[in-house]
């Protein structure tokens, strides 16, 4: 099974002309913050992505990433920054994987590229269940924040699926459509397929090609009304 790398750490800025930094067993203190933060972001997809996160305390956090809680506290204030944290990590992740899909033009360009826009967002959620449980199932029932933070997530998507894949002006003829709202439908629907995926246990779940191929399926049958 694929893993989320959450290890990436931040860079490292230069110091001021002529003033040095001070080194603690050969790395700064930037770089031993980025390390810190990284070792708990792991933890935190370990914990939050098996035992949920209601079941993980400061403690097994700390325990886990080898970092004490005056750390934890210092970089991240409290659980809930961190899960927050960690959500938004993961999201810039899935945001890549999206993003870096590319279909040279043809006769199918907007199937092909649906597909595979689709696909790679699905993948990236659910080939790690770490990751699945805490994008699509621990933030809801966290906390107001992260329902928030889940909330500008949905929206980001659904605009990029109206400037992207329903708004397209053929022959010069722009259609008057709510495009925004039929791109938050449309990642609604996306959303609730992969959940639905992800919470129904084998033999009884589907495919997940199958899963992808009948919501680029609804996209496109939804699309073609539109040019009706």
């Amino acid at each position: 099974m694929a893993k989320a790398d959450v290890s990436a750490t931040e860079p490292v800025a230069d110091p001021p002309p002529g003033r040095k930094q001070k080194l603690h067993r050969g790395r700064t203190i930037e770089q031993r913050r980025a390390e810190r933060r990284a070792a708990l972001l792991d933890a935190a997809l370990e914990l939050f992505g098996t035992k949920g996160y209601a079941a993980t305390s400061i403690e097994e956090l700390c325990s886990t990433s080898f970092v004490s809680t005056r750390y934890l506290y210092e970089e991240f204030t409290n659980r809930e920054g961190l899960l927050l944290a960690l959500y938004d990590h993961l999201g810039a992740q899935v945001a890549a994987a999206v993003l870096a899909v590319e279909v040279p033009p043809g006769g199918d360009h907007i199937a092909v590229a649906t597909r595979g826009r689709v696909s790679a967002f699905v993948h990236a959620v659910v080939d790690d269940e770490r990751v699945a449980r805490i994008v699509l199932l621990e933030q809801g029932a966290a906390s107001s924040a992260l329902e928030a933070r889940r909330r500008d997530v949905h929206a980001f998507y659904a605009h990029f699926v109206a400037e992207k894949s329903f708004n397209y002006a053929d022959l010069g003829e722009v259609v008057d459509h709510d495009y925004d709202l039929l791109g938050l439908l449309f990642v609604g629907a996306v959303n609730e397929a992969v959940t639905n995926w992800v919470v129904t246990a084998p033999p009884d779940r589907r495919d997940i090609e199958h899963v992808i191929d009948t919501v680029t399926e609804m996209y496109l049958i939804v699309r073609r009304g539109l040019e009706v």
